[in-house]
């Protein structure tokens, strides 16, 4: 299998007059990793495959011959008989044991040696664990349980020591792989830590799809989209970075500029550095271009919103509010929409906030946290908003109500604002 991709990627490769040099660089992976490939010492993950494969600009037919000789993940090779894939509220249909125990020790932010320290063995069981080559007793697993913070369906699952297959299916047609897709973003809500192993197992299967179905690369760029939130929320810049990026270009080579799209570019903005009040220049810019492109009164609003909030941050209050009042006056009828009028609110809040008008802010707050879409962040808004107006008191009681909604997730973004402002009071 290495032997056949070895030779398939050096072809393309000297088919397009690239150096290996120049080849890793313009696809932003190391040198010594493409010389692996080559070399058929290692394949590769599905991520550097799609940054190279987009460098040399593969055709179709390049592409299905490439992806016919890499291997399925391994969750996804244990098992091809069973006809559906786990849904999102049957988590104690786990893809393998090894992979639960990766997933929770990453989801908490431990090594495989910080792990094993706080387990009291050595990382070489951990790795042993991990790759099913022996299985923790059940003192071992209670301890897991505790120190990963494992959800009962997680537990439950961990203390039955069974290892069930993964059921994916052979061939999934563009209507299930929609419905994966789906139960990945219901995952991901979740914070469950089988998202990652869905969010790869459907990357593979989209890829071919893609090859014959058109919507499959839209369907591809919206689990990018998924995947790469979930690793923005642990923290894990880098790799949402990539995801954010690669699902921005699949939106536009599908034409889809619609909420998803914004929601990508959004994301994506995040990443856009620079020194002092030019990173938020830069950022408006990037939203700018993209409001250029788009046909959709869902993704103008929200990149509007978007771009509103980094002006605020840049201290140019005039240009927010002119972009807000846009809003107002030209998508009148979407505000009638509960989501977007939400999020209109949320921006307009925040965009006060930032000029010095915490009691106005704290308003608009409060009038989205009334309905059915309280969150954490929304208390946080709040908090921040309280704060400015010196009332630690209701400050206090917004931390406390969003430490009860993020308690679930000690680590994503959201638990480490509301340790930010807690620190605040």
């Amino acid at each position: 299998m290495k032997d056949s991709f070895a030779r398939h990627i050096r072809r393309l490769r000297e088919l397009r007059g690239l150096s290996q040099v120049k080849l890793a660089e313009r696809a932003g992976i190391a040198v010594r990793t493409l010389r692996y490939w080559e070399a058929a010492e290692k394949l590769p993950r599905s991520a550097e495959l799609e940054s190279v494969l987009e460098v040399l600009g593969a055709t179709a037919d390049e592409r299905m011959r490439l992806y016919s000789v890499v291997p399925l993940p391994r969750i996804v090779k244990q098992s091809k008989s069973i006809s559906r894939m786990p849904s999102a509220d049957d988590l104690t249909q786990p893809l393998d044991l090894g992979d639960i125990i990766r997933a929770l020790r990453q989801r908490n932010g431990f090594t495989q040696s910080q792990f094993a320290a706080a387990m009291d063995v050595t990382p070489t069981t951990v790795m042993r664990w991990e790759t099913l080559r022996s299985l923790p007793d059940q003192s071992n697993i209670d301890r897991i349980c505790t120190l990963l913070n494992a959800t009962p369906q997680e537990a439950a699952v961990l203390r039955s020591r069974e290892l069930l297959q993964n059921d994916i299916p052979d061939r999934l047609d563009i209507s299930s792989l929609r419905q994966q897709v789906d139960r990945l973003g219901s995952l991901a809500s979740q914070h469950s830590p089988l998202t990652d192993l869905f969010a790869l197992t459907l990357q593979h299967y989209l890829h071919f799809a893609s090859i014959r179905e058109p919507e499959a690369m839209y369907l591809l760029g919206r689990t990018l989209l998924i995947y790469g939130n979930a690793q923005f929320q642990k923290e894990y810049l880098a790799v949402a970075k990539t995801l954010a990026n690669r699902s921005v270009r699949l939106f536009q080579q599908v034409g889809r500029y619609d909420v998803l799209s914004a929601q990508a570019v959004n994301l994506a903005s995040v990443f856009i550095g620079g020194k002092g009040d030019d990173q938020f220049d830069r950022k408006v810019a990037y939203l700018g271009d993209a409001l250029a492109h788009a046909y959709s009164d869902e993704m103008k609003l929200r990149l509007l919103c978007d771009m509103a909030l980094y002006s605020s941050r840049a201290g140019r209050f005039t240009e927010a509010l002119c972009l807000l009042g846009k809003v107002q006056s030209e998508y009148r009828s979407l505000l009638l929409r509960e989501e977007d009028f939400n999020y209109f609110e949320l921006s307009t809040g925040r965009v006060l906030l930032h000029k010095g008008e915490p009691d106005k802010a704290l308003a608009k707050f409060e009038f989205v946290s009334s309905g059915n879409s309280q969150n954490a962040i929304h208390f946080c808004y709040q908090a921040q908003a309280a704060i400015a107006m010196g009332d630690i008191d209701a400050a206090q009681r917004m931390v406390c109500r969003a430490s009860e909604l993020a308690v679930r997730f000690p680590f994503s973004q959201t638990r480490k604002l509301v340790d930010q402002i807690a620190l605040q009071l």
